[in-house]
């Protein structure tokens, strides 16, 4: 409650020119929200705009507008009308992150996506099955499903508790689509062992030659001839598009000469930052 209240008070404080001038807000006020339907930003949107209603009385409307990373909702409230009758609901990675990692909204083409479905000799789309997400990123594989059904490709959404999730993956029992997110210690070598190589421990199925490349790399002594081998899976394994990579978790984590304190483990054995508070910069 004690967020809800200066949330509120920071909007009226920003809207405080308007109501000396005019009575604001006169009509509905539109609330963009860069994510999906049903979820925790929805929850917390509708949690304020009721009391914003309240103490201006007027109707502040949800409007989800999912992908991109945020982008697709956050570039359509910078591009309306500056009047104040459009307000954007969004994480502080939107602004404080995103703008670093992409140079401008990641392609998404409907259109053109349907039109490829339809060469693949599908024109009324396809019953794709089950779609079944790694938790706890259930917020994400709602945005991927709501765009994948939006361009004809059928599915629906099964969840599943973490460890049950793992050992079906684990098992090879998991089928059709599902979506994974890992963050595993190690490097290339390690990772191209687990998920590419066919006898890896959470790989399903595998090429040939991308096997005989990854035993080589590991009789391999040269590091230069080593990293070379590693390059040519990796470019092998986004030639055949063995996976579709739809998020880059980033975390903020404040590393360089100019900071005095980056407050890395502070809170053992997490790997960034934190608590943010504590990283320091130099005088």
């Amino acid at each position: 409650m004690k967020l809800v209240k200066a949330l509120l008070f920071a909007l009226l404080s920003i809207s405080a020119p308007l109501l000396g001038a005019q009575t604001y807000p006169a009509k509905p006020v539109r609330v963009i929200i860069p994510y999906p339907p049903g979820g925790g930003a929805e929850a917390a949107a509708r949690l304020l705009t009721v009391h914003l209603s309240q103490a201006m009385g007027q109707s502040f409307v949800i409007e989800p507008k999912p992908g991109g990373n945020t982008l697709i909702g956050t570039e359509m409230a910078a591009k309306s009308t500056p009047d104040g009758y459009t307000l954007l609901f969004t994480g502080g990675s939107t602004m404080s992150v995103q703008p670093f990692v992409f140079a401008g909204p990641l392609p998404y083409d409907p259109v053109k996506a349907k039109q490829l479905l339809a060469e693949a000799g599908y024109p009324k789309g396809i019953d794709a099955g089950e779609f079944v997400p790694t938790p706890p990123f259930f917020t994400v594989a709602e945005a991927a499903l709501n765009d994948l059904n939006r361009i004809g490709v059928r599915l629906k959404m099964r969840t599943t508790e973490r460890a049950a999730f793992l050992a079906a993956w684990r098992e090879k029992k998991l089928r059709g689509l599902f979506m994974v997110a890992v963050g595993n210690s190690g490097n290339a070598a390690s990772r191209v062992e687990a998920f590419m190589y066919s006898k890896g421990s959470y790989a399903y199925g595998g090429y040939p030659d991308i096997d005989d490349l990854f035993q080589q790399q590991g009789r391999e002594r040269d590091v230069a001839k080593r990293e070379a081998l590693l390059h040519q899976i990796q470019q092998l394994s986004i030639d055949r598009v063995m996976f579709a990579p739809i998020m880059d978790y980033i975390w903020p984590s404040g590393v360089g000469p100019k900071v005095a304190e980056p407050a890395l483990m502070l809170i053992d054995p997490y790997p960034w930052s934190a608590p943010l508070e504590e990283v320091r910069l130099k005088k």
